[in-house]
């Protein structure tokens, strides 16, 4: 039964398999369309990349907004996922957190229950964070830092999840791969995006 069939007789989304071997990680433009788990997806095409605006970028982390993604969830953030036995990344764990709509949380916080793309297309609460992002050294993208639920700040990674076309970030890519299968991480030794197009506030 796929998920689809299981949403629509009250059921919850299986849980993911992510079974696929890692291709070459892909230039990570982020998709301005979700899927239909509400998660934002991968592109090659700049005509199909977010576009977004970073209104106080002095600071970090910030928040970033999309011109052209979920419009009643337009921070990109962080949420955690489905499977997930807790909201918190951590070494030993495959918990990861999926890239999507989110409303706006303050810097540092830990994860919240807003509303977010997850949540309105499944109608399964999980928690969430928007103000993770920060410039990478150089300034050529950006980092992604999770907050656990204790206030503590994880190392995580960014990686790509080809068999969803989704970008997750994990506290250890040993433990996700072995229990959802190989990934590619995005950009080798940082969690980092590229944006199709950026206007800084």
């Amino acid at each position: 039964m796929t998920n689809g069939e299981r949403m629509r007789r009250g059921l919850p989304p299986k849980k993911p398999h992510f079974r696929r071997a890692a291709g070459t990680p892909p230039r990570p433009l982020l998709s301005r369309n979700g899927n239909e788990f509400g998660e934002y997806g991968y592109t090659t095409t700049r005509d199909d990349a977010l576009t977004v605006t970073i209104n106080n970028c002095t600071g970090s982390p910030f928040g970033i907004v999309s011109s052209n993604g979920y419009q009643a969830y337009s921070y990109i953030g962080g949420i955690s996922g489905y499977a997930n036995d807790s909201p918190d990344l951590r070494d030993g764990s495959s918990n990861y957190v999926y890239i999507g709509g989110v409303t706006e949380t303050d810097p540092l916080a830990t994860p919240q229950n807003i509303d977010n793309s997850f949540t309105a297309a499944t109608e399964i609460q999980e928690a969430a964070e928007s103000a993770i992002w920060s410039f990478r050294n150089g300034g050529d993208g950006l980092r992604a830092q999770w907050v656990n639920s204790d206030g503590s700040t994880p190392t995580n990674r960014l990686v790509y999840v080809p068999d969803e076309g989704v970008f997750v970030l994990v506290g250890d890519v040993a433990a996700f791969e072995n229990a959802f299968g190989p990934v590619s991480e995005a950009v080798s030794s940082c969690c980092s995006l590229q944006l199709c197009s950026m206007r800084q506030y």
